[in-house]
């Protein structure tokens, strides 16, 4: 079975290593032997996270899964496998519209146009290009 170091699966789940740590804290990761975590861990760091971000304390869903009311385990099976690659593409494409959402935001001065932005803009106007004929 595959397993990444903790580094490695921080790096997987586009995480700083203290994130996993205080997901291991909560209860809501439980890292295979030494600091390894599975696949289906790092799955569990992406959900986490965005329901970190949208603002679902990660206290609440720990003790949810402590007391059996909720469990992640669905992100470990085999046929979850699948969709994988295409969580994964999916993440990163709303981390970039999140970005261009904070941009347009920016509360003053210029939006700050970041790599993942000037990216997104890049391949809307080469598909565009693409539909229109032109490219």
């Amino acid at each position: 079975m595959t397993s990444y170091p903790r580094a490695e699966a921080a790096d997987r789940a586009g995480v700083e290593p203290d994130y996993l740590d205080r997901l291991v804290e909560l209860g809501i990761l439980s890292p295979e032997g030494a600091d390894r975590f599975s696949p289906g861990d790092v799955r569990r760091v992406l959900l986490a996270r965005s329901l970190d971000d949208a603002g679902i304390p990660l206290e609440g869903v720990a003790a949810a899964i402590a007391r059996g009311a909720i469990s992640l385990a669905f992100l470990d099976a085999r046929s979850y496998e699948r969709f994988a690659a295409l969580e994964l593409e999916t993440c990163g494409m709303l981390e970039c519209f999140k970005s261009l959402l904070l941009a347009v935001q920016a509360p003053q001065g210029e939006p700050k146009v970041t790599p993942c932005i000037r990216s997104v803009a890049v391949y809307c106007n080469s598909v565009s290009q693409e539909r229109l004929g032109t490219g």
